[in-house]
């Protein structure tokens, strides 16, 4: 009830207040929920390709009431889930494996309301770069099995393409290179002849560098000694000229093609007067490679009478 009234008083049958009016007001109040917000975000990086990165903050928020759920949404498509802690403070942990920069929205979610708090961070992520390249042979034998171990330092997370050189640069296979997420590696080659020609060994240069998928690189070089191979001789047939005198071949074969091209001009047979000696003489067959490489072989020859003039050995 409402009634108003003024100070001039009741003098000369005057009135001081009003008829009182009774009316009913109605209050409709308007209440907006608490809205989170995100404060001290930060990361504990920079860190390296194959680390873990954490992102940490604190939800703000009006009340002591709320419940929440926080997410990093990173622009390479991945979305990463987080931890939030009784004291409203929040983590969020992600491995990379791959060096860049990396940028995330965080957004906190206030699960009771639907509001949606966010925020913006950089990541850093370095590269750990191949390094410490070692390199290990040991001696070959020409068209025989070289063998080479390469070691590097690095990382789990990378693939890095390795290119070996050989140093065979007439081979069919000089040159190798491959991908590969492995730091310890054993390769083999075959190196057809110890060249240059006139020695009886020797050292080739093989050189290795690995890339990683960042560009950065590491290179060495290591010798390997290939020895040539003696070749090989054999008496392997005879036949008769004459009563007394045969002609015997035989066969000369290397391991090396270069060698062994080298072996055709060698004459391949001898005739053999077996009257000499009193009927027995020995053949020797030797040939000699282009690398000072020997190899030889002996046969003893008798001669046998069946009965006049005819013979046998």
């Amino acid at each position: 009830t409402v009634w108003l009234s003024d100070d001039g008083g009741t003098a000369n049958n005057g009135q001081n207040a009003s008829s009182a009016v009774t009316f009913t007001l109605t209050i409709t109040s308007i209440n907006d929920p608490p809205t989170a917000a995100i404060e001290d975000l930060a990361d504990d990086g920079p860190k390296y390709e194959g680390e873990v990165v954490t992102i940490t903050g604190t939800i703000i928020y009006p009340t002591s009431g709320g419940t929440f759920s926080v997410r990093a949404e990173w622009t390479d498509g991945e979305t990463t889930y987080g931890t939030i802690h009784p004291d409203r403070t929040f983590s969020i942990s992600r491995e990379f494996d791959d060096a860049g920069e990396y940028h995330a929205v965080i957004v906190v979610q206030d699960l009771t309301y639907g509001h949606v708090a966010s925020d913006e961070i950089d990541v850093d992520v370095l590269n750990i770069a191949p390094g410490n390249l070692r390199l290990s042979t040991d001696e070959a034998d020409e068209m025989g099995s070289a063998s080479l171990k390469i070691t590097f330092d690095g990382t789990d997370v990378d693939t890095y393409h390795v290119v070996v050189n050989w140093g065979d640069e007439e081979g069919e296979s000089n040159i190798e290179e491959f991908y590969t997420t492995e730091r310890v590696i054993y390769l083999g080659h075959l190196y057809s002849d110890d060249r240059p020609a006139g020695s009886p060994a020797d050292d080739f240069n093989i050189h290795v560098k690995v890339t990683d998928d960042d560009d950065s690189e590491v290179e060495g070089d290591e010798a390997i000694t290939v020895k040539n191979v003696d070749p090989n001789v054999s008496i392997d047939r005879h036949a008769w000229l004459g009563p007394k005198t045969i002609r015997i071949w035989a066969s000369f074969s290397d391991a090396s093609p270069e060698d062994q091209e080298a072996l055709k001009e060698r004459t391949n047979y001898q005739d053999l007067d077996l009257s000499i000696n009193s009927g027995a003489s020995t053949v020797t067959f030797t040939a000699e490679d282009d690398d000072t490489g020997v190899g030889s072989d002996s046969k003893t020859f008798e001669l046998k009478v069946i009965v006049s003039d005819q013979y046998y050995v």
